[in-house]
């Protein structure tokens, strides 16, 4: 384990600004995603990939009952991840960890578990512990996103992202009420990375992808930032959601 993340991770994710924190972002253009959400229901349905980030603070071993987390493992084996459950009476739900991000997710200080091949994170989904654009109870918020820009540190590509003045607040209350606690980033519903939080942080932040392999070149890593860049960029989450 090392010190910020609790895990060694293969790429790093950090914000800026007010404080740093660290962790994977392995995100693959080609990712299957769900619509973005607020506190979500057993109605959620799986949709295209829009390119929307959303922020959930995940559960910790340590503050799930047992019980709870029985209920939990057997809610998502049994009715699947869009169902919601509690952890000590605060709703939660299980999410989807992208598929290059499951080797690190799932070794670390996070509750998760597998269905049908597909591992999972079980993160909270409420207000108090959530950003996303689904929520009716925040203003609209969004993430504008800037060109590709070589990493030096492990190579590849690394995409810059600033979230408006509104997000950048919420930003600010989330990681102060959350210090040393695990907050999931996601794509669409999908989890891409978890780093614990060290340091309240607020409006920016870089999705660092892996670097170069024999199967995956930085042309392809560049490709996949584009893309990504584009639909973040096109889709305007805060248009479409909810006013309060």
């Amino acid at each position: 384990m090392i010190s910020l993340v609790k895990v060694k991770f293969a790429a790093v994710l950090a914000f800026g600004v007010v404080g740093l924190f660290a962790g994977v972002a392995a995100i693959h253009a080609a990712a299957t995603a769900t619509a973005p959400t607020g506190p979500t229901t057993a109605a959620s349905a799986p949709a295209a990939r829009q390119g929307i980030l959303d922020f959930r603070i995940a559960v910790l071993p340590a503050e799930i009952a047992a019980a709870d987390l029985a209920a939990a493992t057997d809610s998502l084996n049994t009715k699947g991840p869009t169902t919601a459950v509690k952890v000590n009476d605060t709703a939660a739900r299980w999410f989807e960890i992208h598929f290059m991000s499951k080797d690190s997710l799932t070794k670390g200080d996070y509750v998760t578990s597998t269905r049908d091949g597909q591992s999972y994170m079980l993160c909270y989904d409420d207000h108090d512990h959530t950003i996303t654009h689904g929520d009716p109870q925040r203003k609209p918020w969004s993430v504008v996103v800037g060109d590709p820009t070589e990493n030096p540190g492990i190579g590849g590509f690394m995409l810059p992202f600033k979230l408006d003045a509104v997000g950048a607040a919420y930003m600010g209350e989330l990681t102060s009420a959350n210090l040393r606690r695990p907050m999931a980033v996601m794509l669409d519903n999908c989890v891409t990375n978890a780093p614990f939080i060290q340091s309240q942080i607020t409006d920016t932040g870089v999705i660092t992808f892996g670097p170069p392999t024999q199967t995956r070149t930085a042309g392809d890593i560049l490709k996949e930032a584009q893309q990504i860049k584009r639909v973040m960029n096109t889709t305007r989450p805060a248009d479409s959601q909810p006013t309060p």
